[in-house]
């Protein structure tokens, strides 16, 4: 099941974002800090201005998803998927992207 995604200039502190499906969802502006989001998905989706800090993340869908000056500290990314996404000023730090699946993926100014 799909569900609507839409954040712009939000903080979130330890959510919980298990398994949820965002089809062409968006954040804008967005910090996201000790969240779980095992299963988390944003396909086709739009991150402009976003930090994932200390984030479980693993199993993470961003397939086909444009990824604008996005930072992944410390965040555990282990199966994640940026099939074919466009991953621009994008830095991953401290990660573990074990198995991560980045085929087909366009990238510009970016660091994984």
């Amino acid at each position: 099941m799909s569900e609507q995604l839409d954040l712009i200039d939000e903080r979130l502190v330890r959510p919980d974002l298990a398994n949820v499906v965002a089809q062409r969802g968006s954040l804008v502006r967005v910090e996201v800090a000790d969240g779980r989001l095992t299963g988390f998905a944003l396909p086709e989706g739009f991150l402009l201005d976003v930090t994932f800090r200390g984030c479980r993340m693993d199993l993470a869908g961003f397939p086909l998803a444009r990824l604008r000056r996005v930072t992944f500290e410390d965040c555990r990314l282990e199966e994640s998927d940026f099939r074919e996404a466009q991953l621009t000023e994008v830095r991953c730090e401290r990660c573990d992207l074990t198995r991560a699946e980045f085929s087909n993926v366009r990238c510009t100014r970016t660091q994984i």
